[in-house]
């Protein structure tokens, strides 16, 4: 029998607003000269998805401050070390955007000292007993918590990922992505592989098809594996699902929303407002 139960969708905020404002080539100011390239982006991309998703619920989620410093801290000093900060252009339409969403009725999170990745993977565990839900994002992170009541749109390449896609594509099953992600580290975040050079995906991906843990993997391949980076990883790319998180039940606020619209000029935004959809 299908799966009936309505669809929620959970978007990873900062990774859906930068994809959003990089992929559009040119400035776009209002008359007053403040930057909505962001704006515009993220609010297109969003009506996009929900016309293709048809989601009943939309609950957005940003970093909170301090979380990669609290990381650094308390595990790493290495990691996203190298990662930029968010352009000044975009920071500023930030608090705009969570306006916005928060007008609209959607339901905003941003936690202090927490990383999106752990607030959307701890809602995605309360949401799944009565929702479906559609995680959007393009991190890998998220790959784990995909099961059939958890699915991951991919923002890069737009694809919906499920259980069956993953094992198909991989060989492993969602859950097992912790190790694979430990293993071979993320260079992006400033994990550092703890494999041996050389050793590549698809070789990580036969050990774990084979062994399936961490204790199992180790034993059979001790001399290839940095066992104390091994377990650092596996803290480092782990995503907390207990967060003490408070439910939201936003309500919309359509003539401040209007307000808002208007005074930033956006107006292909304010024509896709939907009474029944609010965007």
């Amino acid at each position: 029998m299908a799966n009936q139960k309505p669809r929620l969708l959970l978007v990873d905020g900062n990774n859906m607003l930068f994809r959003a404002y990089s992929g559009i080539k040119f400035d776009m100011r209002n008359s007053s000269g403040f930057p909505t390239k962001g704006i515009y982006g993220f609010f297109s991309s969003l009506h996009r998805i929900m016309e293709e998703l048809q989601p009943t619920k939309v609950v957005v989620v940003f970093d909170g401050q301090g979380a990669k410093a609290k990381k650094q801290a308390t595990m790493d000093k290495l990691y996203k070390a190298d990662r930029k900060g968010m352009p000044d252009d975009l920071a500023i339409q930030l608090p705009v955007v969570k306006q916005i969403l928060s007008l609209m009725g959607h339901a905003v999170y941003h936690i202090d000292e927490y990383e999106a990745d752990d607030v959307i993977a701890t809602l995605s565990q309360k949401y799944k007993r009565n929702y479906r839900v559609v995680i959007g994002s393009n991190d890998k992170d998220f790959t784990r918590l995909i099961c059939s009541d958890i699915n991951q749109l991919n923002l890069g390449d737009g694809k919906l990922y499920t259980p069956k896609a993953i094992e198909a594509k991989y060989g492993i099953m969602p859950s097992q992505f912790r190790l694979y992600h430990a293993l071979l580290g993320d260079g992006g975040d400033g994990v550092p592989p703890a494999v041996a050079p050389r050793i590549g995906p698809k070789t990580v991906l036969g050990w774990i098809h084979e062994h399936k843990d961490f204790d199992s993997i180790y034993a059979a391949y001790s001399s290839k594996i940095r066992r104390n980076r091994f377990r650092l990883n596996l803290k480092l790319v782990g995503l907390n699902t207990k967060l003490p998180i408070s439910p939201q039940k936003p309500v919309a606020k359509i003539p401040q929303l209007i307000t808002l619209l208007d005074e930033y000029e956006l107006k292909s935004i304010k024509q896709r407002l939907s009474p029944k959809r609010l965007f």
